[in-house]
């Protein structure tokens, strides 16, 4: 599930002991098994007060995340809410038979990029062109050893980066250390940076980096 999810935790022994360290006893798991008695999916809950409390819901197909969710509209005839925590911008509602639910979105876990050359290098980047080259003008205030121009190019299916000169003109994208962050981790499009005047760089390069970066939300449901 966690290699499926971008950025989702993959947990040893150690995470797990962590993970169920200060649950309540009335904590419940229930698993889906495929025809094959393979597992696919699991739920973490608990019912107090009628209300059917989701810790976490874990499906590595669709057939598992329906088969999850009717086994919690089993449950209908003793509860009155379904409450939990997903991901902001999961489109819950849309897959329900009653849309009429209360989403609330919350600050949880903050990310940061701590070396932008590394982590410009390893990104899985969804196409590798190339005949293409994309210059990253970036800028940290806290880390100023963290900024600098880098250059980022594919050959032979391997991405390269490599720290260059501050006298580059073309293909060149200007941001901050956080919008990086924001950017590459799918929390936000590069679309709804360059509108809100969070990117500097040229329009026809949106088009790139719509390409380039995968759309997929962060997912990180553990807490320390």
């Amino acid at each position: 599930f966690a290699l499926q999810r971008h950025g989702a935790l993959i947990r040893d022994n150690l995470a797990w002991d962590e993970y169920w360290r200060w649950e309540n006893d009335d904590m419940i798991v229930a698993v889906y098994y495929s025809k094959e008695h393979k597992p696919l999916g699991y739920v973490v809950y608990y019912i107090a007060n009628e209300i059917f409390h989701i810790k976490e819901m874990v499906y590595l197909n669709i057939e598992a995340n329906y088969g999850l969710w009717n086994y919690i509209t089993a449950h209908f005839s003793m509860i009155t809410q379904v409450v939990g925590d997903n991901y902001s911008g999961e489109p819950m509602a849309y897959l329900l038979e009653d849309s009429e639910i209360t989403e609330n979105i919350s600050p949880y876990i903050m990310a940061r990029i701590i070396d932008a050359e590394t982590f410009l290098r390893e990104y899985p980047y969804q196409v590798q062109p190339e005949d293409f080259r994309i210059h990253f003008r970036v800028t940290d205030e806290m880390a100023p050893w963290n900024g600098g121009d880098f250059l980022v190019s594919w050959k032979g299916g391997e991405t390269r980066c490599e720290r260059v000169e501050n006298n580059q003109s073309i293909n060149v994208v200007e941001l901050d250390i956080n919008t990086l962050t924001t950017m590459l981790m799918g929390y936000k499009r590069p679309s709804y940076l360059y509108e809100h005047e969070k990117i500097r760089t040229e329009y026809y390069m949106l088009t790139w980096l719509e390409r380039l970066i995968p759309v997929e939300k962060p997912y990180f449901s553990d807490y320390f």
